[in-house]
């Protein structure tokens, strides 16, 4: 038996059983508590819905940054957010789930009443109530910059992630002074923010994901990822057909976890907040699967050896669940 929620998966049509599946569309409610400054999301709906009924309040929560995901798989299976550069948000944000036991009992589970549920849970959910946040409009968009903008690109990026713990006044200016192919920032709500960004084109795509731990964000960190998307993308486009391949990164604060609070399955450790390389890539033809695969793999081991020898300690780096390289097993 399996539960669906709102939907998380990219690859059409796939489900990881052939017996019962449980769809939780019918519990798609939104109610937030003023009071307590919390919001009680249905599993059946998505997290643009949340964002969309907070926003009348100026409210938001910690949730995923892209648009169509369901509520499920974030707070039970983990997810990433926008970096924002402050610590003043904590990543742990869920106060409470209601769970459907398999006596027919409902319960609710909190960190006090159920600790050994709530670290790890699973099963019939069907709702959860998180924290809220303040949410003014947002700055922020898209920036494409051609190829000979390269130098100038990763040295912005570099400094960003140097000097984005202090956040100082004009942080993006490096970026807005080299000449753009194109760009969309503007001053914007955060759901217009998250429904900009052209992600919806990876629809009915066989999909694979695959994220590396980093522990600093340096140029020739950055011509690596570049080295290995003009390398492995073409190749890739060549022999398996893949019609998108995509290499990226999210920038995290070393102390992102400093406000968790209680244990989490993902990460075990809070010792040190990661930033991450991604690799995405989205083809049509399951033939491919096998080449897709192996090239995922060998470059995500390049990279992680690349990192290695510049002296990060990101070898063993517990694994991030949702975007685990192909074969990777169950221990790690």
């Amino acid at each position: 038996m399996k539960i669906k929620s709102g939907g998380h998966a990219t690859n059409a049509g796939f489900l990881s059983t052939s017996g019962i599946k449980i769809a939780m569309y019918s519990f798609s409610n939104i109610v937030y508590n003023s009071t307590a400054q919390t919001a009680t999301l249905g599993m059946g709906a998505i997290w643009d819905d949340v964002y969309i009924a907070l926003e009348p309040y100026n409210m938001t929560v910690v949730g995923p940054k892209i648009t169509g995901i369901g509520i499920r798989g974030i707070v039970l299976g983990g997810g990433t957010i926008l970096p924002r550069p402050t610590t003043e948000m904590k990543l742990i944000f869920i106060v409470a789930y209601e769970l459907v036991i398999p006596n027919g009992t409902v319960a609710e589970i909190t960190d006090s009443t159920n600790p050994d549920l709530f670290f790890a849970l699973r099963g019939i959910v069907t709702t959860v109530t998180i924290k809220t946040y303040p949410q003014s409009l947002f700055w922020g968009g898209l920036i494409t910059y051609g190829k000979d903008k390269w130098d100038a690109a990763s040295a912005a990026v570099a400094n960003y992630a140097v000097n984005v713990t202090n956040c100082p006044d004009g942080i993006f200016d490096e970026f807005l002074s080299i000449d753009a192919i194109y760009t969309n920032i503007s001053t914007r709500t955060y759901i217009d923010l998250i429904q900009s960004f052209p992600l919806n084109a990876t629809s009915g795509l066989r999909t694979v994901f695959s994220l590396m731990a980093m522990e600093d964000v340096t140029v020739p960190v950055l011509d690596m990822i570049v080295n290995e998307t003009l390398t492995r993308g073409p190749e890739l486009a060549a022999n398996a057909s893949a019609g998108i391949v995509m290499y990226s990164m999210d920038i995290f604060l070393p102390m992102l976890y400093n406000h968790v609070d209680s244990p989490t399955a993902y990460p075990p450790l809070h010792s040190q907040g990661y930033s991450y390389i991604k690799i995405f890539c989205g083809w049509l033809d399951a033939s491919a699967d096998d080449t897709i695969f192996d090239t995922v793999n060998a470059s995500s081991k390049y990279m992680t050896e690349v990192l290695t020898s510049y002296g990060q300690h990101i070898a063993d780096v517990a694994v991030y669940p949702n975007h685990a390289p192909p074969g990777t097993s169950l221990e790690t």
